[in-house]
C-alpha cells in the first residue's frame, strides 16, 4: 500500500493570508466542505475576504482557511485537473483587508464524494454525538489498506469529509 498524508495548509500564516469568513453568496457553505457536487447551483464566483485576524497578504499554493475548503492556485489547480477527475473547481475572488481584489485566478478544489477507508478502531479523535462513525475531531487517523481506493491520488474520507488525503505521489 501507498502512503497516504492528511493534505493540510501551511500551520504558521508568516506573510500568507488566511480565509475565515463564509461567503454570503453561496446556496449552501458546506456543500463544497462536504464533497457535494454543487453544478449548477454555485453561480458566479464567490467573494472571499482575507481575515482581519491575519495580518499576512500572500497568496500560497493552498490557502489557509477555517472553512474546510480546498483553496488552491492555478498551479496547483493544474496538477489536480491532470491527476483526478472526480474534482468540481469552483471559481473565487480572494479580496484584501481593504476589500480590494486581490485575485480572481483561485478556486476551490471541491473533492467530489467520499471514501469509506477508515480504521475506525485504530483512528483517534472526538466522536460525532449524533452518528458514532463520524468524527468531529480527528487526533490519529489510520486507514484500512483494504479499503483505500487505489486509483484515487486524492479523496475524502466518508468518517470526516473535510479532512482530504492525498496519496504519497501526488504530494510529492
Amino acid at each position: 500500500m501507498s502512503d497516504y498524508f492528511i493534505l493540510r495548509h501551511p500551520t504558521e500564516p508568516g506573510d500568507f493570508c488566511a480565509i475565515d469568513e463564509l461567503p454570503d453568496s453561496f446556496p449552501d457553505p458546506w456543500m463544497a466542505s462536504d464533497g457535494d457536487r454543487m453544478g449548477d447551483e454555485y453561480g458566479e464566483p464567490v467573494d472571499l475576504p482575507m481575515s482581519e485576524d491575519v495580518r499576512g497578504v500572500a497568496l500560497s499554493d493552498l490557502v489557509r482557511n477555517t472553512l474546510g475548503y480546498l483553496i488552491v492556485s492555478p498551479k496547483l489547480r493544474a496538477l489536480l485537473e491532470a491527476t483526478s477527475t472526480d474534482i468540481e473547481f469552483l471559481p473565487i475572488r480572494i479580496l484584501n483587508h481593504k476589500g480590494r481584489l486581490a485575485s480572481d485566478e483561485f478556486c476551490i478544489a471541491n473533492v467530489i464524494g467520499t471514501e469509506d477507508c477508515v480504521d475506525l478502531d485504530r483512528s483517534a479523535g472526538r466522536r460525532d454525538s449524533s452518528d458514532p462513525d463520524l468524527f468531529a475531531r480527528l487526533q490519529e487517523l489510520h486507514l484500512d489498506p483494504d479499503r483505500v481506493p487505489a486509483d484515487k491520488p486524492i479523496f475524502r474520507i466518508k468518517s470526516m469529509p473535510p479532512v482530504i488525503v492525498i496519496r504519497e505521489d501526488l504530494r510529492d
